[in-house]
This record gives structure tokens, C-alpha cells and sequence, in this order.
């Protein structure tokens, strides 16, 4: 299907508005300025790290495709930089698995998948937990992302108000791979599922 060239714009447009979130700017600097009053040694490491992040999404933004690895390596840093605000360990596990020559994928899709998952869980509490899975294998780009939390229930069509990250996530899917991409929402027993599926 050919799509009209203004509203390709307006799509591409759309998608780049939405890349930094305010939100996700906001909570860093607040875990940023909580270290500095606190005057911790970890400032230095914290506020290198949000600046390699911030320059990482704004190179990528423009980007039609990054690199997986760098890709992760940001997700790593930013687990490492939310990990940091607590006094206590905190259960985040990342486990990745690739065996593929799968190297590139449209930017910002997972950070956005990352930033939910972190704001929205209860991670701070004593069961609280964020399991990430990211796997590359032959044709197949898959990443799994489950956590738990007290109160939300995020809805598989996208629709939770406060979640519009996902709709947009949708939306780069949708015109980057077409029918090659899925993401569902899998809801339990105030535990949520995030599976994305990129097939080459």
C-alpha cells in the first residue's frame, strides 16, 4: 500500500516528537538532583551516564536503524542509572541470548518498553521485580520484558491513558515492518508481559 508523502511526514513527524518523553527526562534529573543534595559519591558516574544516554537517543532519533548492541548498551545504562537511587539491591535481571547475524532494528522501540516497565512497577517494594529477556536468532529479533506491580493493569489494544509510549511503539512497528513485527501485552495476577517479535 502506498502511503500519501504528507502523511508519511506527519507519521515520521509523530515518531520523533515522541522519542524523549518528558517523563523519562524528568525522572532522571530528579534522581540527578537527589544524589547531589545527598552530595553521594555515585553523582559523578550518575550524571556521565545520563549524558551518554540523552546523546545516544539524540543521534539514533534520526536514525532508520541502530545497532542492537548499542541499543543494549544504553538499556544498560539506564538499569544501572535507576538502580543507582536505591539504598537497597534491587531485582532487575537482563539476560541476553544471540546467535544471528540480526545487528540492526528501528531506534527507540525498547527503551520506550524499558521506561514503562520501570515506572510503572513496584520495584521498590521487597517482591517487586523486572525480568528482561532479549534473544537474536537466525531471522527472529525477540524481546520479552515482565514485571510486577501493585495497581496497573495496561490493556493489550494500547488504550491506558497514561501509557502512550506503547501506542507509539505501535505505530513505529507498524511502519517500519509492516506485518513483520508484533508486540501483546500479557496481563496476570498483577504482573504484566511485554513480548515484541521482529522477523528479517
Amino acid at each position: 500500500m502506498l502511503i500519501d508523502n504528507n502523511l508519511q511526514k506527519e507519521i515520521e513527524a509523530n515518531i520523533i516528537k515522541y522519542h524523549m518523553n518528558p517523563h523519562f527526562l524528568h525522572n532522571f534529573l530528579n534522581n540527578l538532583y537527589s544524589l547531589a543534595l545527598s552530595k553521594s559519591e555515585k553523582t559523578p558516574e550518575t550524571i556521565l551516564l545520563f549524558a551518554e544516554i540523552i546523546k545516544y537517543i539524540n543521534s539514533s532519533s534520526a536514525k532508520k536503524k541502530v545497532n542492537v548492541e548499542n541499543e543494549i548498551n544504553t538499556i544498560k545504562k539506564i538499569l544501572k542509572i535507576f538502580s543507582i537511587k536505591f539504598s537497597k539491591e534491587v531485582d532487575i535481571k537482563l539476560n541476553i541470548e544471540k546467535n544471528t547475524h540480526f545487528t540492526e532494528i528501528a531506534p527507540m522501540i525498547l527503551i520506550p518498553l524499558i521506561y514503562n516497565a520501570l515506572i510503572f512497577s513496584d520495584i521498590s517494594e521487597n517482591q517487586g521485580f523486572i525480568n528482561i529477556n532479549i534473544s537474536q536468532f537466525e531471522m527472529k529479533f525477540s524481546f520479552q520484558i515482565t514485571f510486577s506491580h501493585l495497581f496497573i493493569e495496561i490493556s493489550n489494544n494500547f488504550d491506558y491513558n497514561a501509557d502512550i509510549t506503547l501506542e507509539n511503539i505501535q505505530k513505529i512497528l507498524s511502519f517500519k515492518y509492516g506485518n513483520k513485527a508484533s508486540i501483546f501485552i500479557h496481563n496476570k495476577d498483577y504482573i504484566t508481559e511485554y513480548v515484541l517479535n521482529i522477523y528479517q
